[in-house]
């Protein structure tokens, strides 16, 4: 894979081509892989644009290094606190949040279901903030 040198670092990037695009962007993908999209075509200059956007790939680079992930394999993000992830095996499904110990248990059928109950977790507590709120 085509890398990028900025500073010291070598930052990977891929170009993907799309077509039914009309611009060229660019964005980080969780690998913290840069991935340059451009509209098939048209014919883009890559070296050209990559040094237009150094500061942005050097900024957004940098941003995405230093952030956590909402939902990552040790954690998940919830009200600004980041709870460690514990799955265990369990033919009951259910997520237990616990903020005091900073840990979220979540028992499910497998490590794929985990997603989705954080998922519904989500959406069950926005839903509960949304009429607080709007009862307020």
């Amino acid at each position: 894979m085509p890398y990028l040198e900025i500073g010291e670092r070598q930052i990977e990037y891929s170009i993907v081509r799309r077509p039914s695009g009309r611009y060229t962007y660019m964005r980080f993908l969780p690998d913290l892989t840069l991935e340059i999209s451009v509209p098939s075509g048209r014919s883009v200059d890559i070296n050209a644009l990559i040094e237009e956007k150094h500061s942005w790939i050097n900024y957004e680079y940098a941003r995405a290094v230093n952030s956590k992930r909402i939902l990552g394999p040790e954690g998940v993000m919830f009200g600004g606190q980041y709870l460690k992830l514990i799955q265990i095996e369990d033919i009951r499904e259910e997520l237990t949040p616990d903020f005091s110990s900073g840990e979220v248990v979540v028992r499910s059928t497998g490590e794929w279901r985990v997603k989705e109950l954080v998922r519904r977790w989500f959406l069950k507590e926005t839903s509960n903030y949304v009429i607080r709120q709007v009862h307020e």
